[in-house]
């Protein structure tokens, strides 16, 4: 018995800004985008703004299948991220359908290349646990800007590490988490999201760990992704953290 592949599934979306509202709707988008940009199954999504009427727009989405549209149908329903989108829209109509004729050379950005992201954003969190100060160097631009937010910013990576290093000897282990890690990428720059836990184990003290978000932006350069910009923002912590090696 021979599998065939699933139908792919598109959407087309005509939708009206409130009058003078166009460029509102065109920001309640970025949520959406942000969340395609980690959607294998999304193959397609294009929002279009009329030449005739900057209140008028024109959203096509192609999926893998079914399936996929509606996993990411859920997704976006999920929460509160629409509503600065449905706040900007005066009325909205859909088209669901099957494709059954399809001409087109768009292609998306290599899965390489986010794959490559996701890999320097691994490194990176790996360089703190095991204070591999080379490995942490190899994975960011020299001039790369660093904010932690309860630590201090820093212009380059070298910068960094002098600050960091000798804190982070005071503690026996570190261990990071990273997940819902989401890159988009954009030619020969990316940026990219997640969520991390980190548990700090001190070598004199009680142990505490800290919830909060990684940003990235990484560019493309002749030794492969590096790591331009990167913020840390601590959201949480669990447990009383020391005065010493409060890094994230």
């Amino acid at each position: 018995m021979t599998d065939t592949a699933p139908e792919k599934f598109a959407c087309y979306v005509r939708a009206r800004a409130h009058p003078g509202r166009g460029d509102d709707l065109i920001k309640g988008y970025d949520p959406v985008f942000a969340q395609v940009a980690d959607e294998d199954g999304t193959e397609l999504y294009s929002l279009i703004r009329s030449v005739d009427d900057p209140d008028l727009f024109f959203c096509f989405e192609l999926f893998r299948s079914r399936a996929d549209f509606d996993a990411h149908r859920a997704r976006s329903l999920a929460g509160h991220d629409l509503d600065e989108l449905n706040a900007a829209t005066a009325e909205r109509d859909f088209v669901w359908g099957i494709p059954v004729r399809t001409k087109t050379t768009l292609v998306g950005p290599p899965r390489e290349d986010r794959q490559a992201v996701e890999d320097l954003i691994t490194d990176y969190a790996r360089a703190l646990d095991t204070q591999d100060w080379d490995l942490l160097r190899s994975t960011f631009a020299p001039d790369a800007r660093t904010t932690m937010e309860t630590v201090g910013t820093y212009e380059s990576c070298d910068a960094l590490v002098a600050d960091i290093a000798p804190r982070l000897t005071d503690f026996a282990t570190l261990q990071h988490f990273v997940t819902n890690v989401a890159v988009r990428v954009q030619g020969d720059t990316a940026s990219a999201s997640s969520h991390f836990v980190s548990h700090h184990i001190p070598k004199d003290g009680a142990s505490y760990t800290h919830g909060g978000t990684f940003t990235f932006d990484a560019v493309r350069t002749a030794q492969g992704w590096r790591i331009a910009a990167h913020t840390c923002r601590l959201l949480w912590t669990l447990g009383d953290p020391t005065q010493k090696g409060q890094g994230a």
